[in-house]
C-alpha cells in the first residue's frame, strides 16, 4: 500500500485526476471539513477553482455564508472516506442547494465509501480503493490534523473568482470536524 506523506502531497495527486475541470469559470473545490482543507487547497489550485468549506467554520471566527451559488459544478474533497455519511449529507445537501453537478474526490475510499457514494454523486473520482480501509490514518505518513492557523493561511491564498462564495454553511453547526 502507497501512502501519502501528507495531506497536501495526497491533494497535488488528486488534482492531477481532476485536471479536466481546471480553468473552468463554473467550478468550486469545497472542503467537507477543516482536516480536508490541505487536500482541497492543492486541489483548487491545480484546477485554478475557487476552494470554499463546507459549513462550520464559526470556530475559526469566519462568517457564514450560506447561499452557495447555484448553477455550479462542486468537487466535494475530504482527505479519506473509510465512512461515507458525512460525505453523503453533504452530497444531499448540495443537490438541496440546487449544484449543478457534484463530484465527490479523495484521496484513498473503502470500497464500500465508492459503491455508497456512486449512487448519489454525479462523479466519484479516488487515488486509491481499498477493500480493507479501516481509518484513513493508514493512508498518511504525516497524519496530524491542520491546525486553525494553517486553514487560515491556506483559505486566504486559495484562488479566488468574484461572487464565488468563500465560505459554504449548509450543516449545522457544531461538531463534524
Amino acid at each position: 500500500m502507497r501512502r501519502f506523506a501528507d495531506r497536501r502531497e495526497a491533494g497535488r495527486e488528486l488534482g492531477t485526476m481532476l485536471q479536466s475541470f481546471a480553468g473552468r469559470p463554473d467550478v468550486t473545490v469545497l472542503a467537507l471539513r477543516r482536516c480536508a482543507v490541505p487536500v482541497a487547497f492543492e486541489v483548487a489550485g491545480l484546477l485554478d477553482a475557487p476552494l470554499n468549506v463546507f459549513g462550520g467554520l464559526r470556530k475559526l471566527g469566519l462568517p457564514d455564508n450560506e447561499a452557495l451559488a447555484s448553477g455550479r459544478t462542486v468537487i466535494v474533497v475530504d482527505d479519506g472516506l473509510a465512512t461515507v455519511w458525512c460525505m453523503h449529507a453533504a452530497v444531499l445537501a448540495l443537490r438541496a442547494a440546487k449544484a449543478e453537478r457534484i463530484i465527490v474526490a479523495s484521496p484513498a475510499a473503502s470500497s464500500e465509501a465508492r459503491a455508497l457514494l456512486r449512487d448519489v454523486a454525479d462523479a466519484c473520482v479516488f487515488a486509491y480503493v481499498s477493500d480493507r480501509l479501516s481509518s484513513v490514518r493508514e493512508w498518511y505518513e504525516d497524519f496530524a490534523p491542520p491546525t486553525d492557523t494553517q486553514v487560515l493561511s491556506l483559505l486566504s491564498r486559495a484562488p479566488r473568482r468574484p461572487r464565488a462564495p468563500r465560505i459554504v454553511s449548509i450543516a449545522p453547526s457544531g461538531g463534524g470536524w
